[in-house]
């Protein structure tokens, strides 16, 4: 037992300084794909094209169709990483406060779908590889040695919440080696960091609940049904044909994806899936529950009554 705690600590510590030394390389590239379109900008006279004077004279040069032109500079300027602030004060000078507010709002919107839409097609790859690859690890840990060992890596990184951590709670145990793999920093350093800055605000927790039982699980009941109306199956069946993807992923074992995904394995027909998803979600909401119940002066509130929003107003004004 002593000689397998040391070699998780071995394998922790070489696994931290790996992650470390690639940190420091990709700030360092980072830095310098900066340093070189800030040069490449000033070289070019760019950052003279994006002063107010100039831009207000080239979307004037356009006539009717500046707002056309302005739309798509506008559009262009999340994945070019050009300065958003001087092209929305030429709008408004140019278009005046609401119509400039309005293309600058479209702009962005377009700008926003097309910095997705090249993250969605072009970079996706390079994210997956990367997550992957320094995740991989965990999963080969999982298929070689169990949870339990797992358990005793996370006990060696964060004993705190190890010992929060039930030894057989697999996607706890996951989650916090994730976070401290893709971080750096173990769940309990975050959470104490989170403690620090929300000493700052004075937060006011409201709970809205179904306090009848009954009728929560009709919700949940028709929530679910819903859901399959919407095309849920249809949804996890594209995930299930994808091959990339297993019933042992924290995604595919949630609420609801896991039950179809059963389904679609032939392991129940769809009657007994959709009996088993609305049972786990009622399971889940009373963990849910128990909880929020934990929480120290929180006000809780009837979802099922009138007047929520007015009821919220007036407890907030107590404070």
């Amino acid at each position: 037992m002593f000689i397998r705690d040391k070699s998780v600590v071995v394998f922790i510590i070489s696994m931290s300084e790996q992650n470390r030394i690639k940190s420091i390389v990709k700030l360092s590239l980072f830095i310098t794909s900066l340093a070189v379109i800030i040069i490449a900008i000033k070289i070019s006279g760019i950052d003279q094209f994006l002063e107010k004077e100039r831009l207000q004279n080239w979307i004037s040069g356009f006539g009717s169709k500046g707002p056309i032109a302005y739309m798509l500079l506008f559009s262009l300027t999340p994945s070019l990483f050009l300065p958003g602030l001087p092209i929305t004060v030429a709008g408004g000078i140019v278009f005046g406060a609401l119509w400039g507010t309005i293309y600058a709002s479209i702009g962005s919107t377009i700008g926003a779908c097309l910095a997705f839409l090249i993250a969605r097609y072009f970079a996706r790859n390079q994210i997956e590889n990367l997550l992957s690859g320094r995740l991989k690890a965990i999963d080969e840990g999982v298929e070689k040695n169990g949870w339990i060992f797992l358990h005793e890596q996370l006990k060696s990184i964060d004993p705190v919440s190890a010992a929060r951590i039930h030894a057989n709670d697999a996607q706890r145990i996951q989650r916090a080696l994730e976070i401290y793999t893709l971080t750096h920093q173990t769940p309990t350093q975050l959470f104490e960091q989170q403690q620090k800055e929300n000493k700052k605000f004075n937060f006011v927790s409201v709970i809205l609940s179904w306090q009848d039982k009954e009728i929560l699980n009709q919700k949940i009941e028709q929530r679910f049904d819903h859901m399959l109306t919407n095309g849920f199956i249809e949804e996890v069946e594209k995930l299930f044909h994808r091959g990339d993807l297993n019933e042992n992923l924290p995604s595919i074992r949630m609420v609801g994806y896991q039950e179809i995904w059963q389904y679609l394995a032939g392991k129940y027909d769809q009657k007994t899936m959709r009996e088993k998803a609305i049972i786990a979600t009622r399971q889940l909401a009373k963990h849910q529950m128990t909880w929020l119940k934990r929480w120290e002066n929180a006000h809780w509130l009837d979802a099922g009554k009138a007047n929520l929003c007015e009821s919220i107003f007036n407890h907030l004004k107590l404070k």
